[in-house]
């Protein structure tokens, strides 16, 4: 957000203790937050983030910050979806309150991408993604190569994830607006693709490609879903 110090203005407590308070009931009824929705008394106004940041911007929120709290909601709904286990949240939140450069390097990081996201699935995904990071499903730097691929993403590259799934898909079998969204998740080394080679006359001809996941993209499709979080995946060397 424009000219917005985490340290002088509170605000990363506050979107610690906004995350990691008992608040699935006030998100679980809501899609796509509405622009304004944001600010409605009585919604949304008892975490800390809402009222923190209104509180900075006492002339009234423009739509940048406006925008950063609807991602801010949408990204705490995905972190509470499925199961949640409140003394564990409870636990991890007293380690950030206890570590705070921990609590900088990894509160920051979401925050700073939250401030640049449009789509609401993306934040949604992210907070999945930080579920199972504090779940313990894997490390930091797996989570930082999840959250920086998710951020490069366009919205219908989750919808091609799914259709590829944990399978082989060959090439006849997507459309054209799916390949360029494969070369996207390829680009970001989701997905590999393989070439058929076909011999004729001593000559070698590519008939076709496979498309699959790679271990990342496995990881991300997984982990993107909701209620896997606290699911460890093993994967075979």
């Amino acid at each position: 957000m424009n000219n917005m110090n985490i340290s002088e203005n509170n605000l990363l407590p506050s979107f610690r203790d906004s995350i990691f308070q008992n608040c699935a009931d006030i998100l679980q009824d809501y899609g796509e937050v509405a622009i304004d929705t944001v600010l409605e008394p009585g919604i949304f106004s008892s975490l800390p983030i809402v009222s923190t940041v209104t509180a900075i911007c006492k002339a009234g929120l423009n739509i940048k910050e406006r925008n950063y709290l609807r991602q801010t909601l949408a990204f705490i709904k995905g972190f509470h979806s499925g199961t949640i286990d409140q003394q564990k949240l409870d636990d991890y939140r007293n380690t950030l309150i206890s570590d705070t450069k921990r609590a900088e390097r990894e509160l920051g990081r979401v925050m700073v991408i939250l401030d640049s996201t449009i789509e609401q699935e993306q934040s949604e995904v992210l907070g999945r993604f930080y579920k199972a990071y504090v779940w313990g499903s894997y490390d930091w730097d797996t989570f930082r190569q999840l959250s920086s691929a998710n951020q490069r993403l366009f919205f219908n590259d989750y919808e091609v994830l799914n259709f590829i799934e944990l399978r082989y898909v060959n090439s006849d079998e997507v459309s054209a607006m799916q390949r360029c969204s494969i070369e996207r998740l390829q680009a970001l080394g989701l997905v590999i693709a393989e070439g058929e080679i076909k011999m004729t006359c001593g000559m070698s001809e590519l008939k076709k490609y496979w498309y699959y996941l790679s271990r990342l993209g496995i990881l991300f499709y997984f982990y993107s879903q909701e209620g896997n979080a606290e699911k460890k995946l093993a994967f075979k060397e």
